[in-house]
């Protein structure tokens, strides 16, 4: 499989398809392209809502920090699944419970 997602090696092109766009840490981009992390999460602020409530995305394109458009090592590209909201905890967002977007990568039966 490629790391693009697809069933052949060469990048998508998707100049007219609506691309969620997610930037990563690459301890989380690991999980995911291993198939063990099935959601990214963001905090539930004005700024993901704007991007995520009512809106419909053809693609999820995770990224290993900001790679040129060229570098498919560091994409993953899969379908969107869409979001649930949730509220969890973990070290990222601090000790407290934090209110987040729970944006699907993988589905649950993906293992």
């Amino acid at each position: 499989m490629s790391v693009m997602g697809n069933t052949n090696d060469r990048p998508r092109v998707h100049q007219h398809c609506r691309v969620l766009v997610l930037p990563v840490k690459g301890e989380f981009f690991s999980q995911m392209k291993a198939r063990t992390k099935l959601f990214e999460y963001r905090l539930r602020t004005p700024f993901w809502r704007k991007r995520l409530v009512g809106r419909e995305y053809e693609e999820v394109c995770v990224t290993l920090g900001y790679p040129a458009r060229s570098d498919t090592e560091r994409r993953l590209l899969v379908p969107w699944q869409g979001y649930e909201e949730q509220t969890l905890q973990h070290p990222f967002f601090g000790p407290e419970p934090v209110d987040v977007f729970a944006i699907r990568i993988w589905p649950a039966n993906v293992r």
